[in-house]
Formats: structure tokens, C-alpha cells, sequence
């Protein structure tokens, strides 16, 4: 699995799905560039996926890994796996899936965000902190029937630290591009 460097919480994200896809959102790109992983509590991080409805995500199969550095100390490695999430108030903030798809919440386990909280403590309790990182991409995907990979597509939201809507990060990508980076052509049964 690649494993992307990240500066801004933006490179981060915009790895998770589809590395260098024509369909990222640059608006969203713009506003994940001002998140401060340090300071910012990216472990409420919801993603919301759009998929066709004969489509399901396989949680557990993507890690974000965050290494928080303080000049002279041993950096911290929190490495935390995107599962399926609650999504709370989010799904009414929604408006209904289009016909044919539905919606997907990926977010923290609570263990994995208490890793990330503590981390961030530490990380603000020492100054003049820093985030660095990367994420393992191989997100997964199944089918509970038959699916033309090169033909259905997905959208990805994602909620931002302070912020309550989701906000477009992949528009309308290709499942067989998301499928391609975990070696696969076509969806595995669910």
C-alpha cells in the first residue's frame, strides 16, 4: 500500500481515495490547507461516502497514520483506522441519496481517537509542535450484485474540524480508479 507524506491535513485527505483523480474538489482542497492538525480536532473527521447502492465500503482497510513531532523529543505515531460511523445529526443535514445509491459514514473508533487527542496534547503542551504523516491507500470496496466498475461512480464529503456539513472533496470519480489502487478490477463480494 502507498503511503503519501503529508504536510496540511489537505494532502492527507485528497490521498485517501484516489490519488491525483481528475474530480477533487478545489474549493475543499483550499479549506483542508487551513486545518491544523495539531491544534484542530481531526479525530471528529467524518467521510461520507456516495455509492451506488450495490456498493458497500469494507471498513477497517484504510489507515490514517499521524506522526506529531516536538524539536529534540521522539516523535508520536498515532496510526488510526477509518471504520463505519455513526453519523449522528449529520444524516439529517443530508439531503435523501439520488435513486440507485446510498450513503456511507466512515470515521474513529473511539480508541483511535483518543490516540489522536492524546498526541495533540502532547503535541501543544510542548510549543513549537508539528504534524506530519501519511495515509495507506487501499480503500476497499465489495458489491452485493453486479456493478460496471467502469461506469458507476462515487463522491466523497468530508466534515471539517469546527464544522457540522460535509464538504465535497471527490466529485463523480470512477469506481474502477478507486479499485485500482488496492489491486483490484473488480468488487468483491460482500
Amino acid at each position: 500500500m502507498p503511503v503519501f507524506p503529508i504536510r496540511p491535513l489537505a494532502a492527507l485527505l485528497c490521498g485517501l481515495l484516489v490519488a491525483g483523480c481528475s474530480s477533487l474538489v478545489p474549493e475543499t482542497q483550499k479549506k483542508l490547507e487551513a486545518v491544523d492538525p495539531v491544534r484542530q480536532d481531526v479525530s471528529e473527521l467524518v467521510l461520507i461516502l456516495d455509492l451506488p447502492s450495490e456498493v458497500q465500503p469494507v471498513p477497517e482497510t484504510t489507515t490514517m497514520s499521524v506522526s506529531f513531532s516536538v524539536p529534540g523529543q521522539p516523535a508520536r505515531r498515532v496510526d488510526a483506522v477509518l471504520a463505519l460511523a455513526d453519523p449522528g445529526d449529520l444524516a439529517a443535514a443530508l439531503p435523501p441519496p439520488a435513486a440507485g445509491r446510498a450513503y456511507y459514514f466512515m470515521g474513529f473508533a473511539p480508541a483511535d481517537k483518543q490516540a489522536l487527542r492524546a498526541a495533540q496534547a502532547w503535541a501543544r503542551s510542548t510549543g513549537n509542535a508539528s504534524a506530519t504523516g501519511g495515509l495507506s491507500v487501499a480503500p476497499r470496496f465489495c458489491g452485493t450484485g453486479p456493478v460496471d466498475v467502469e461506469k458507476a461512480t462515487f463522491s466523497v464529503k468530508v466534515t471539517l474540524p469546527g464544522t457540522a456539513d460535509g464538504a465535497t472533496l471527490i466529485r463523480d470519480e470512477v469506481l474502477a480508479n478507486a479499485l485500482a489502487l488496492s489491486n483490484q478490477t473488480a468488487l468483491a463480494p460482500c
